[in-house]
């Protein structure tokens, strides 16, 4: 088990947000290295040496960063020297390389000063090099805090040391499946059976706005079987939830839906209300959305929605802007408008006010035109916080926007 050592009073008290941790674990666990713990520990040099102890005590592994600069609440290379018995000395190459880098500064050779049996690492980006100690004691990797600097000794240095040396134990593999328009409920069931037969596999299950993450860690087995079990486990998932199930590097849906609508060479376009853009947004975070993206329309008020969608006066009074047949002459004025050959639109109430006893505060209508077919439009009823009606709303179409140009399936009753 690897355990990771955030070092600083500026972590400790949350003046600094502690993404480095984040950075390393996620980083280790894509290379199959066992992440058990994360501690945060002061500066404080009897408390820092008392953290370290413990953790080399009871990891295999301790992954440091922070604590290695030129100024005086910097201990962790002092702390380091004395746990591992192991006397400070002046490193003259690297003293060399930074005053070659640097210039003749002053302290300079203060950040040359490291344990003597120390396996150095270098840090062409700044002035803290890390290092490799391993004793009777325990084995531990020092990287700076400054996240430029650690980032890249980690994946440099760092991950190519500890995939090589460290035990089987230590290993584990990983892998992230990704679900649409499914709930926890109707997921929860199978992964908690795949969980029982296979005492090797751990399963996190992590919903969030339209998805559901589902990380799957195999430990204790050799690389091959690993890799084996997951790819079973992936595949029994797929023949269960073909129409959930997607694929994507980041967990995206926006990028998912790019590289479909990209592969098919088909254009979107789209009428937002209530999201009020947010939905645009998501789509051209992705880089090159504009290979399959055409624009949107923020069709806010009754106004817009009639005078440039052609969104009829009567529809508006009689049904309302948020009713399917509102939608459904959105996604009509939305082909009308361009040449795209899918329409979303969406309209809803986000509150605080605006609700009613049929149509609360969090009723979202939702529609998908496909050009020259059946539009696919229907309710749904999102949280009722403001917010999270529109990241709610905007996170839903893309599901179903995705559903629809992946299998061509209607999500709703027909009108």
């Amino acid at each position: 088990m690897i355990e990771i050592l955030s070092i600083g009073n500026e972590v400790l008290s949350g003046l600094v947000v502690n993404t480095n941790s984040a950075f390393i674990a996620q980083m280790l666990q894509k290379h199959g290295l066992c992440v058990g713990r994360h501690t945060v520990l002061s500066d404080d040099p009897v408390q820092l040496k008392k953290g370290i102890e413990e953790a080399l005590a009871r990891s295999s592994w301790v992954v440091t960063t922070g604590g290695l600069g030129p100024t005086f609440d910097d201990t962790t290379r002092e702390v380091l020297s004395d746990v591992f018995a192991s006397p400070l000395v002046l490193h003259e190459e690297i003293l060399l390389d930074l005053e070659k880098r640097l210039g003749p500064l002053p302290h300079l050779s203060n950040q040359a000063l490291f344990p003597k049996d120390a396996i150095m690492l270098p840090n062409p980006l700044g002035t803290a090099p890390g290092m490799i100690l391993s004793s009777a004691r325990g084995r531990l990797i020092a990287m700076p805090g400054i996240p430029q600097e650690m980032e890249r000794m980690l994946e440099k240095e760092v991950i190519p040391y500890l995939c090589k040396h460290a035990a089987v134990e230590t290993r584990s593999f990983t892998e992230d499946l990704y679900f649409a328009l499914i709930s926890e409920t109707e997921l929860n069931p199978i992964l908690q059976e795949m969980k029982r037969k296979t005492k090797e596999l751990t399963i996190g299950i992590y919903p969030s706005l339209g998805k559901i993450r589902a990380h799957f860690t195999v430990k204790g087995l050799e690389e091959k079987r690993a890799k084996a079990l997951l790819f079973s486990l992936r595949e029994k998932l797929m023949s269960l939830f073909p129409q959930n199930i997607y694929s994507s590097h980041s967990g995206s849906l926006a990028e998912v839906v790019q590289d479909l609508f990209v592969s098919q060479n088909k254009k979107l376009a789209i009428a937002e209300s209530c999201t009020g853009g947010l939905l645009s947004l998501l789509i051209t975070q992705i880089p090159d959305s504009s290979q399959y993206f055409l624009g949107s329309i923020v069709c806010y008020s009754n106004e817009m929605k009639r005078d440039v969608l052609k969104v009829t006066s009567k529809t508006l009074k009689e049904k309302g802007a948020v009713s399917r047949e509102a939608v459904l002459e959105m996604i009509d004025g939305v082909f009308h408008t361009t040449k795209a050959d899918y329409a979303l639109a969406i309209s809803g109430i986000a509150g605080p006010s605006g609700g009613t006893e049929d149509l609360p505060v969090g009723s979202v209508c939702i529609g998908i035109g496909k050009r020259g077919e059946k539009s696919d439009v229907g309710l749904i009823l999102a949280p009722k916080d403001r917010l999270m009606v529109m990241e709610f709303s905007a996170h839903f179409a893309l599901a179903l926007l995705w559903r629809r140009a992946a299998f061509n399936l209607l999500y709703f009753s027909p009108l």
